[in-house]
C-alpha cells in the first residue's frame, strides 16, 4: 500500500472524516488522493490558523492527528489569494489562474461544508528528526508570512529490521525521485536475519518557494502543462502527467481514506 495524502469533505467540524465520521461515504466524500507527497493546490486552501490537533481514537487506538481544516466558502477565498501568492514565488511554472480555476470549480460543486486533508500517511514518510509537523506548519504559514519561512534538517540513519520497523519500505510505492534520492539504502548481516539502514539526506529551505518543492515535488524550471490536458485527452509525456498530478492530486485509487487504501468489492 503506498503512502498518500487525501483531500476529503464533511458536514462535520471534525478530522480525518474518513477515522471519525459515523457514515462517511468516500463516493461523496473523498475528492481526490495523491501519492507520497501534498498536491500544490491543497495547500493554498489552508493558512497556518486552520491547523488543528485533535485525538482520534479508532478501534481502541488513540490517533494523534495534526491537520488542516476549514470552511468550503474561506477554503475557496485563500485558494484565489494563494493561487496569487504563487504566481509571485514561483514564476517559473507559468500562470497558475487556469489550474485553481479548474479546482475550484471542483470544490465548487461538492455539497459539504468542510474540506480538510489527511496526511497522516506522508508524515510516516518523515524521520522524526525531519519534523513533519513544522514543515506543514511553515507550508500554510508562508502564504501569509513567506518572510517567516526557514527550515533546516539533519542527515539522519534509521536501522530497521524485521521484528521493529517504523517503516514500511514495501509501501511506499512509486515515490517522488525527490524522495527516493534521499532514500539510500544499505543491507547487512546481523545475526540470521537481515537489518536494514536507512538514510535519509537533510536538507535547507530559505524560502517558502524551496518549501513548497519540498512538500510537494513540484519541478522547477519548467512551465506546466496544459490543466485540461487529461480532459481534452491532448498529448502529454510522464513528466507533464506527474506535474499535473503534483499540482492537483490524482483519482481515488480504490481508497477510503486514512490508512484504507482498497475499498471493498461492491
Amino acid at each position: 500500500m503506498a503512502n498518500r495524502a487525501y483531500l476529503a469533505v464533511s458536514n462535520l467540524d471534525s478530522l480525518y472524516p474518513s477515522l471519525s465520521e459515523p457514515g462517511y461515504n468516500p463516493a461523496r466524500q473523498l475528492v481526490a488522493t495523491h501519492e507520497a507527497g501534498i498536491p500544490l493546490l491543497w495547500l493554498t486552501l489552508f493558512r497556518e490558523g486552520d491547523l488543528r490537533r485533535q485525538v482520534l481514537r479508532v478501534n481502541r487506538k488513540e490517533i494523534r492527528a495534526l491537520a488542516p481544516i476549514c470552511r468550503r466558502e474561506k477554503a475557496l477565498g485563500q485558494l484565489r489569494e494563494g493561487i496569487a501568492h504563487l504566481e509571485r514565488i514561483l514564476a517559473g511554472l507559468g500562470p497558475l489562474c487556469e489550474y485553481g480555476a479548474l479546482f475550484g470549480k471542483a470544490l465548487e460543486a461538492v455539497d459539504f461544508e468542510y474540506v480538510t486533508l489527511e496526511v497522516g500517511e506522508i508524515g510516516e514518510l518523515y524521520p522524526k528528526e525531519h519534523r513533519f509537523e513544522e514543515i506543514l506548519t511553515l507550508a500554510l504559514r508562508g502564504f501569509d508570512r513567506p518572510d517567516e519561512v526557514r527550515f533546516a534538517c539533519p542527515d539522519v540513519k534509521s536501522v530497521l529490521d524485521d521484528e521493529d520497523s517504523s517503516l514500511d519500505l514495501a509501501a511506499l510505492g512509486d515515490i517522488p525521485p525527490e524522495i527516493r534520492a534521499a532514500l539510500g539504502r544499505l543491507h547487512v548481516a546481523k545475526s540470521d536475519r537481515a537489518v536494514e539502514t536507512v538514510g535519509f539526506q537533510g536538507f535547507t529551505a530559505d524560502s517558502h518557494a524551496e518549501l513548497l518543492g519540498r512538500v510537494t515535488g513540484i519541478p522547477g524550471g519548467r512551465v506546466l502543462p496544459p490543466v485540461r490536458m487529461l480532459l481534452d485527452r491532448t498529448g502529454y509525456d510522464p513528466v507533464d502527467l506527474e506535474a499535473h498530478h503534483r499540482m492537483l492530486g490524482q483519482g481515488k485509487n480504490g481508497s477510503f481514506g486514512q490508512g484504507m487504501e482498497s475499498a471493498p468489492d461492491a
